[in-house]
């Protein structure tokens, strides 16, 4: 089936992205009609076949739509289209209109802090690449590894006390179930700190074990 839901979010987003963590899986037991139905529907998120995931997404929408894409290009078995993720990838770690501010901080929708709702998600799905990209060619560089630390230590955690975010930062999060919890946080910086990229991992330890343990970190 391909069904189509009124809101963009589930057909562009959340669908190709999950379904594509699946078909991962069980890629080789489908059959070619199941393969060229799943390769349309992940195709609607995924950054050469959807150009407004490249050109018009930012933020945590982009870090969406990059991880599926990148699990797109495995699954087409194709390294030159891998190459162009990591390479869009690694322009959203910046300093950007939309996305990490120079105080650390987080936008999305234009000027609104985002912090703790986009701002966590955008943490946890640049890490899920960069866990993807450890070893290789596509690997992080030293100069975009310190705008993520930066982020993170000198962004992110004055925001949270023990393991919550402060209210102001999550936007319409606030209105959903288990808004403002920082375990999604301490989870990233844990998958973080298992790859060879961190430099302030002492920095990073405190910060993870104390949402953990809900203490103050500094």
């Amino acid at each position: 089936n391909d069904y189509i839901c009124w809101s963009w979010w589930h057909n562009e987003i959340n669908t190709p992205w999950a379904l594509s963590d699946l078909c991962i899986l069980i890629w080789d037991i489908l059959s070619e009609e199941q393969k060229k139905w799943a390769n349309i529907i992940i195709s609607r998120g995924s950054m050469r076949y959807n150009y407004t995931v490249r050109l018009k997404w930012t933020g945590a929408n982009l870090m969406w739509g990059a991880n599926t894409s990148a699990k797109h290009a495995i699954l087409l078995d194709d390294v030159g289209y891998m190459r162009e993720i990591a390479d869009r990838l690694y322009r959203e770690i910046d300093f950007l209109r939309e996305g990490i501010q120079k105080d650390g901080s987080f936008f999305q929708h234009s000027a609104r802090l985002y912090t703790g709702g986009y701002g966590r998600i955008f943490l946890g799905e640049s890490i899920g690449l960069l866990k993807l990209f450890d070893g290789t060619s596509f690997a992080l560089s030293d100069e975009k590894r310190d705008i993520l630390e930066f982020y993170i230590l000198d962004g992110i955690r004055p925001m949270i006390h023990r393991s919550m975010f402060d209210w102001s930062v999550c936007g319409r999060e606030f209105t959903r179930h288990e808004w403002g919890d920082a375990g999604m946080v301490a989870g990233a910086i844990d998958e973080y700190l298992k790859l060879s990229l961190p430099k302030r991992r002492a920095e990073l330890e405190t910060m993870r074990d104390a949402i953990y343990s809900d203490k103050v970190s500094f």
